[in-house]
């Protein structure tokens, strides 16, 4: 038995910008952001749309001058008239400024910076792994190939990689369901896989039905509100688990799809109650 959790989050991943090194101000990647005061009264450009992203864009607006957010993804508001937020690609560095590829307008553009935060993601780190013998290859856009159902490797069944979805993720209640169907999957109780044959059937099929739908291969692990959902079902139902409760489902949705949305500013201060299996309500 091998559980492999190296985690998402520690290995911070770099855009390979060779002008990087012309910049002459400060610049660091969101793992290593503290506190906001080293950027009191400086333009500050907040380079990637996630989590971290945002955070960080909105935390720093309340002491710097101007926040150059670049975010790829959704457009988030209100944001403080402080923070700039731009549709763009990062083209490089000179040495007190950023271009970018304005997506929005076409055009290249140029922004002077004091200061820029990467929060670029992070990369996986199995380079511990024989990948020839151990029947996963950790390929160079942090996909995984030889898994089943993103955790279990086809070739050792009794080996799960824990931690690989990404994007819209439930992260504690998705890693107790994986770790029930590892185990009925190890006891063979309520859970018989496939063979191995069957399941890199099955993944070839599910890839083929993501291309179709003009998704990148390098998004394979990465799940929207239906694929997370189906992945539970998948989960649920294959190992006879307790099903996700309705009231947490449509509490994630609100705040993922709605809440979040509608105040980007506000809505952490929001408190929920999980009342039964089917409801939950705001505490006020």
């Amino acid at each position: 038995i091998l559980l492999l959790c190296p985690g998402r989050h520690s290995v911070p991943y770099w855009p390979p910008i060779k002008s990087m090194s012309q910049f002459t101000g400060s610049i660091i990647h969101s793992h290593d952001y503290r506190t906001r005061e080293p950027y009191t009264g400086a333009r500050v450009a907040v380079i990637g749309g996630g989590p971290s992203g945002i955070d960080i864009a909105l935390e720093i607006s309340k002491v710097s001058d101007e926040v150059i957010f670049i975010n790829r993804t959704k457009h988030f508001s209100p944001l403080p008239e402080s923070v700039h937020q731009i549709k763009a690609s990062l083209l490089g560095f000179k040495t007190k400024s950023i271009v970018l590829r304005d997506e929005n307008r076409n055009k290249t553009v140029e922004f002077p910076v004091d200061s820029v935060i990467m929060a670029t993601g992070y990369r996986f780190n199995l380079a511990y792994l024989d990948q020839d013998s151990c029947g996963l290859r950790w390929n160079s856009d942090d996909t995984i190939d030889g898994l089943w159902r993103h955790l279990i490797n086809i070739r050792y069944p009794s080996m799960i990689l824990m931690g690989v979805n990404q994007r819209t993720v439930l992260p504690f209640p998705l890693y107790n369901h994986q770790i029930q169907y590892y185990m009925k999957s190890l006891l063979g109780e309520t859970l018989q896989l496939p063979s191995a044959e069957r399941m890199c059937e099955e993944v070839a099929e599910e890839a083929a039905k993501r291309k179709a739908l003009g998704i990148r291969d390098r998004d394979r692990h990465c799940l929207n509100v239906e694929q997370l959902f189906k992945l539970f079902h998948q989960i649920e139902s294959e190992a006879k688990i307790k099903p996700l409760s309705p009231a947490k489902i449509r509490l994630f949705i609100e705040i993922e799809h709605h809440i979040r949305t509608q105040n980007i500013t506000t809505y952490k201060r929001k408190r929920y109650r999980i009342i039964d299996q089917q409801r939950y309500e705001e505490i006020q």
